[in-house]
């Protein structure tokens, strides 16, 4: 496989920052290390694609995104509607990603309605249908030819989609906020990770990244409370990154598509020192 990577984003609890940190790490893979990097969004919600291309809204009422026409469609061509999302990895086999405005970037849209179809598959048939096609697609000689990272983006929850990503993966980061709900979470993405070890060779184990401690205030005594509750648990504390990302607003304003990447900001923001030592620290775990 070479330097060739899959990471995933997973927490089974939302709002932890999991999109947030999938498009940085993207950017920074793209922008700061001059990696050929793949992003695909495998949650419902659109959310990581809405970031780099123009979603179009259904028209069914649904208020459900899937991709605009891909800017490579030519109308001559009679065998494709011009439409690419990572739900063709399990409907068609083919996928074709996007380009997004920074160079070395790709994205794999997210299509809302037909991302919730592939996981209506019997819970008998979810191995062959669904689990074992994103890894067979990402290790697809063209695949892992064209590109050096891919980032998954995955949604809230330990579904089929989710376990597929973790399984297609070379390596796993969980952002966590230090609140309950978000804790819980991590716990379950650990004990899902070691499961799939089961099955894997030693050379081939997905490795935990890290736990990403997001939103942190540890002037929060609910935050102090969780930070202490991890550090002390042996079988978790090791994973802990020596990073974390604070609650800052320009974070919110880098998810906007039109603010552009956060590695645009001045170099004396303080949102992007935080988060580009953030990505530093994670790479350096993932290529040493």
């Amino acid at each position: 496989m070479n330097d060739y990577c899959v990471i995933t984003t997973a927490n089974n609890k939302g709002g932890v920052g999991k999109t947030l940190l999938s498009k940085t790490m993207g950017e920074y893979a793209s922008i700061i290390l001059g990696k050929r990097t793949l992003l695909i969004d495998l949650d419902p919600q659109t959310n990581l694609s809405r970031r780099f291309i123009d979603m179009r809204l259904l028209s069914d009422g649904s208020e459900d995104y899937a991709p605009p026409i891909h800017p490579d469609w030519s109308s001559n061509d009679k065998e494709w509607d011009g439409v690419s999302s990572s739900a063709d990895i399990w409907f068609s086999g083919e996928a074709i990603p996007y380009p997004t405005d920074i160079k070395g970037l790709d994205i794999l849209p997210a299509h809302a309605q037909l991302l919730a179809d592939v996981e209506l598959v019997n819970k008998q048939d979810v191995y062959l249908k669904v689990v074992r096609r994103l890894r067979d697609f990402l290790f697809l000689p063209d695949v892992m030819s064209s590109y050096d990272l891919v980032v998954i983006d995955t949604r809230p929850s330990k579904g089929p989609l989710t376990t597929a990503a973790l399984h297609a993966s070379t390596h796993i980061v969980i952002p966590s906020e230090m609140e309950a709900p978000s804790v819980e979470g991590l716990f379950g993405m650990v004990a899902l990770r070691n499961n799939i070890n089961i099955g894997r060779s030693r050379d081939e184990q997905l490795k935990i990244i890290g736990i990403l401690p997001n939103k942190l205030q540890l002037s929060t005594q609910v935050h102090r409370e969780h930070m202490e509750l991890l550090t002390s648990d042996p079988n978790i504390a090791p994973y802990i990154l020596p990073v974390n990302i604070g609650y800052r607003t320009d974070y919110k304003k880098s998810m906007y598509r039109d603010v552009g990447s956060i590695f645009t900001f001045p170099p004396s923001n303080k949102a992007r020192q935080e988060i580009q030592e953030v990505c530093r620290v994670i790479f350096d775990r993932v290529y040493g």
